[in-house]
């Protein structure tokens, strides 16, 4: 498989006719991961629209149809909350979540509990939040290392797009970077 995508569902999963995607609601957006027929028809029926499941009843048909099949859940998903729409995937069992902001994601408890937000100590802004590390060690913890320095990688991106030194040196002269 390419480096192409096929929108903004999960390409190999999409092609097997999951619903694996963020979806826009009326105050933000929500996640679904409706990976087989059962949880399929769980959807349809929380949506208001069991005859998605009857039309589509089989992963074959969803995968041959997946566009339409998403553009419906657009049209349907943009017409209420995020709450509104949680608390009817939830009664039907249908894994779903809504999608944080970074200042939402940073706040939130459950986040820091599961180590997706760290504390690291950064040269010129002290104590920050930062990104957790992918990968936990329960033998020999490690912190996240702080961010670059800004502008720490702006010469070496500047040469790579193609800029000279005397061009970088005039950038830095005017106060440009």
């Amino acid at each position: 498989m390419g480096d192409e995508r096929s929108g903004p569902s999960h390409a190999i999963l999409r092609s097997r006719g999951a619903i694996w995607r963020a979806f826009e609601v009326s105050d933000g957006w929500i996640t679904l991961a409706v990976e087989d027929a059962p949880t399929f028809a769980r959807l349809s029926a929380a949506v208001g629209s069991p005859e998605l499941a009857e039309r589509y009843a089989d992963d074959e048909s969803r995968a041959a149809a997946i566009d339409a099949i998403e553009q419906r859940l657009d049209e349907l998903l943009v017409a209420q909350t995020a709450a509104h729409w949680l608390a009817a995937l939830r009664a039907q069992n249908v894994p779903a979540a809504r999608v944080q902001s970074f200042a939402e994601v940073f706040a939130d408890p459950q986040a820091r509990a599961n180590g997706y937000i760290g504390r690291t100590t950064h040269p010129d802004f002290g104590e920050i939040d930062v990104a957790g590390l992918p990968i936990l060690f329960d033998r020999t913890p490690v912190a996240p290392p702080p961010p670059a320095r800004p502008g720490a990688d702006t010469e070496r991106i500047l040469v790579s797009v193609g800029y000279g030194e005397e061009e970088i040196a005039s950038l830095r002269d005017d106060g440009v970077i």
